[in-house]
Parts: structure tokens; sequence; C-alpha cells
């Protein structure tokens, strides 16, 4: 089973929390997670690719896209930033209607939502629950 290309909210399904850019999103800040109530607000919407070969990109309105940061935070996290270009993702079905990010490359590391900070950061075999993403159709 394949996530089918499409705009969609992308929720944590162990924090509830989505992937957000805010309005000032630039290149290199950190992708990051809120809680949303009743309004959804427009740029929690994120566009999901995928090419002839089964790779996906996750982008924003402005046209940048959920990428590894190849960078540790402070508490030793490596964490994902909003760059430009097509990053390219592996995502598969763990379980009904749940998705792992993972990385093309190196499918040993899967995105998590890290609630310290609320970054996305990436794992290397973390638990199912902790790395497993919800994405629901807002197209």
């Amino acid at each position: 089973m394949s996530l089918a290309p499409g705009i969609y909210l992308i929720r944590n399904r162990k924090t509830g929390f989505y992937i957000v850019p805010n309005n000032k999103t630039s290149s290199g800040d950190l992708v990051t997670t809120i809680k949303i109530g009743d309004q959804v607000p427009k740029e929690a919407k994120l566009t999901v690719s995928v090419d002839r070969t089964g790779v996906y990109t996750i982008e924003s309105d402005s046209n940048l896209s959920v990428a590894d940061s190849g960078k540790t935070d402070k508490n030793g996290k490596r964490y994902l930033e909003w760059q430009e270009g097509d990053y390219q993702w592996s995502i598969k079905a763990a379980s009904t209607g749940l998705w792992n990010i993972k990385l093309v490359n190196d499918p040993k590391f899967a995105a998590d939502n890290f609630t310290i900070g609320r970054n996305v950061i990436l794992v290397e075999n973390g638990d199912a629950s902790e790395t497993r993403w919800e994405f629901v159709s807002s197209g």
C-alpha cells in the first residue's frame, strides 16, 4: 500500500501534534509541530508528492521541503529543517491509516515528534508509536 499524493495535515500519532511551518518559514528553519484546535491554520496544509520511483516530497506553500538537516540540536537529537529543493523521503505503511516517514538512503532513521521544543527529529530504530504519522486529507 502506498500513500496517494495530495494535500495533507500530518499528525504524529503519539503526541497528536501536527507538522506546520510558521508564516515566516525560510530555508534552514526547524520543522516544528503545533496542537491544532477548531481552526486549522492554512499553513498547516502540506503538499505530498510522489515520483515514478515511489519516493516522496513534503512541501509547504512557500515551496520549501521537509529535509534532514544533518545536524544535531543541544539535546543531541538530529533534527529536520525546511530546505529549498525536493528532499526525498520513503513513506511506508506502518499500520492501518498510519505511516512511517523514513530516509530513503538510510531507512533505519524515521521522523519522530520530540515533545521538548516540539521539533521533528530523526530517531534510529524508534519504537512504533513514536514514529507513526497520520496523513489527514485536506485538499
